[in-house]
C-alpha cells in the first residue's frame, strides 16, 4: 500500500524531463528573475548527458 495512490493511478511514467517541467512550474517567473534562474532546453540538456556519460565510459 502507498501512502499516495493517486499517483500511482495517474503517472504512469514519471522521469527526469517530468521533474524539471515541475519544478519550472512551482517557481514563480519574478522569482526566476530574481534569482537568475536560467532553464537549459531538452536537446541542449540530453546533448550535455550524452557526452558526460560518453566521456566517462
Amino acid at each position: 500500500m502507498t501512502l499516495f495512490p493517486i499517483v500511482n493511478e495517474e503517472i504512469l511514467k514519471f522521469d527526469l524531463e517530468d521533474l524539471i517541467e515541475l519544478f519550472e512550474f512551482v517557481i514563480s517567473p519574478s522569482d526566476r528573475i530574481v534569482n537568475g534562474a536560467i532553464y537549459t532546453p531538452s536537446e541542449i540538456r540530453s546533448y550535455i548527458i550524452h557526452k558526460l556519460f560518453r566521456k566517462l565510459g
